[in-house]
């Protein structure tokens, strides 16, 4: 079982599960399992790899809308908050990352900075959280309910 990102028909990724059947468990062993198993992880894997192009808005210009058309409906107290996290650390570190650029390893990366700065747990929490909602007011990282049947749905392959 592997999981797959399909496009949808609006554009945006929706994350779905696969299988593959490989025969019986009691006929092979594990690692001829994962031989043969290894093509159908590589293609996955070499799809991840294929960055969108350097289009849109970067995080940081993003912000700025953010700060405009969001932070003024939201409470002081997170208001400040979310100020604080995107000064100190979310803006210095990630924003010249274009929005379709920041993916879960680059995020990933972001906490790890945070935890190597030793910077408390709760520190990286917050800020993963800021960051989180930025994201999702974006519509990245938000998984949408599937109106329509995918065509490019890897899962639905015969192989």
């Amino acid at each position: 079982m592997y999981r797959a990102d399909a496009k949808q028909w609006d554009g945006t990724y929706q994350r779905e599960q696969c299988w593959q059947r490989l025969g019986l468990v009691s006929a092979q062993s594990e690692r001829s399992a994962w031989k043969q198993f290894q093509p159908y992880l590589d293609k996955e894997n070499e799809a991840a790899k294929k960055l969108p192009p350097r289009i849109g808005l970067t995080l940081a210009e993003f912000a700025e809308e953010w700060r405009t058309n969001v932070a003024v409906d939201l409470k002081g107290s997170t208001t400040r908050a979310a100020e604080s996290h995107l000064r100190a650390h979310i803006i210095p570190k990630l924003g010249n990352y274009h929005l379709p650029e920041i993916t879960t390893k680059v995020v990933q990366g972001f906490v790890a900075y945070l935890a190597g700065a030793g910077r408390s747990r709760k520190t990286a929490e917050n800020n993963l959280l800021t960051l989180s909602t930025l994201l999702k007011r974006h519509g990245l990282g938000v998984m949408r309910a599937e109106t329509s049947a995918s065509q490019s749905s890897p899962c639905r392959e015969k192989g």
